[in-house]
């Protein structure tokens, strides 16, 4: 199923926000390039937002994606 949506994270914290933003931005290509159908989302939580998400996962949510930013076809 090529629109699945998979859940990856990195299991120990950047040192700072911006050393997270930059390897996003790489991982972020990397994924695109590598699975055309990848919509590249990519978000670096601090360690409560990260607990908040997992919980959230365990209580059975699923992630979807963010609808696109930009001009429409409407």
């Amino acid at each position: 199923a090529a629109d699945v949506c998979e859940t990856i994270y990195e299991t120990e914290p950047y040192n700072t926000q911006y050393e997270c933003q930059q390897e996003a931005a790489k991982v972020r290509n990397y994924m695109i390039e590598e699975f055309p159908n990848s919509a590249g989302e990519i978000y670096c939580l601090n360690q409560e937002e990260f607990m908040i998400f997992q919980q959230w996962m365990e209580d059975g949510h699923k992630p979807t994606l963010s609808p696109p930013i930009g001009p429409t076809d409407a």
